[in-house]
């Protein structure tokens, strides 16, 4: 099993993730939904994680370096999708062949 695919993603017990800042002070996002694409073609996988964060530490949309307690260090693109007066939601999308 890929440490980045939908299987590793589901099965993890701790939803904290840190995210790395170079240069600044790391940011904690919580795993609050796996998003599975039940239209990904034969051979994909195709599922999208939504995270809250801080809503006083925004993140731009770009590449983030992740760190969890199981799954070790990830690279992931993250986008921004809202924000209110008690948490940011991001996404990640993954589109992946199946190993």
């Amino acid at each position: 099993m890929s440490v980045g695919s939908l299987k590793a993603f589901q099965d993890i017990t701790d939803p904290s993730f840190l995210i790395k800042l170079e240069g600044h002070e790391d940011v904690t996002l919580e795993l609050n939904e796996v998003e599975v694409n039940a239209l990904a073609p034969a051979g994909y996988e195709s599922f999208s994680l939504f995270f809250l964060g801080n809503p006083d530490r925004l993140l731009d949309q770009g590449m983030f370096r992740f760190v969890h307690d199981e799954l070790g260090e990830l690279s992931i693109f993250l986008s921004p999708k809202g924000v209110d007066q008690e948490k940011a939601i991001y996404e990640a999308v993954f589109n992946q062949a199946i190993e």
